[in-house]
């Protein structure tokens, strides 16, 4: 009501997107290409004058909106262009209450886990190996892109820290969001700077706590 046209409609659209239930809601109107890579950092483009400050906000809003959709295991993302209007899509999983152990569909499903600190990932392999997972392993963002384009099997989760050598994490999602079969790969990042993680993974702050990111990884390939 506020950024899109006044005499435009605004559409909100409610439906079944496989194994989530998502919601769709567009207006008439553009976001500038420049600003949409930034559009869920905090305190994007504010500017500090009173009134300004006051009419618009203080750039918080759609970033509070990604932490609670990522908090819950979905996702919000963003189109805008003259074909598309603008239009904001959250998905949240359709899930059950937390899985137990048994209910972890683990077995047969493959996580692919990138970090260069060699404790860090050699604790998380253990840890998704001991729940049923076959592990794949990167020390650094190019290692693991090129698992990702090269890999007879794809995986079926991606375990990222965003600050490695070669390629960061950032860089490693944007990559795959060029790659239809990798763009539908979720991925899981965990940093103690949420304004980094790309919009579009799934977030767990460090201190990573193990059993909420096993939790969130059995959410995510639960479903076919």
């Amino acid at each position: 009501m506020q950024h899109g046209h006044a005499d435009g409609p605004i559409g909100i659209r409610v439906f079944d997107d496989g194994h989530q239930i998502a919601v769709e809601i567009r207006n008439r109107g553009v976001i500038p290409p420049e600003l949409v890579p930034v559009l869920f950092d905090p305190f994007r483009g504010r500017d500090h004058s009173p009134s300004r400050t006051n009419a618009r906000g203080l750039g918080l809003g759609l970033y509070i909106a990604q932490q609670i959709a990522q908090a819950h295991g979905g996702t919000v993302s963003v189109l805008s262009s003259d074909e598309t209007d603008t239009v904001f899509t959250l998905r949240l999983p359709r899930v059950s209450p937390e899985p137990t152990r048994a209910d972890r569909p683990a077995r047969g499903h493959t996580v692919l886990i990138a970090d260069d600190d060699e404790a860090t990932r050699e604790s998380l392999r253990e840890a998704f190996a001991g729940e049923g997972y076959a592990t794949m392993t990167a020390t650094n963002g190019r290692d693991a892109l090129d698992q990702l384009l090269h890999a007879r099997v794809k995986p079926d989760l991606v375990i990222l820290d965003l600050v490695m050598p070669l390629l960061e994490g950032g860089q490693v999602y944007q990559a795959m969001q060029a790659v239809p079969e990798l763009a539908r790969i979720p991925v899981i990042v965990s940093t103690s700077d949420p304004a980094r993680a790309p919009a579009g993974t799934i977030l767990i702050p460090k201190p990573v706590k193990l059993g909420r990111l096993l939790d969130t990884a059995a959410r995510l390939v639960r479903s076919p």
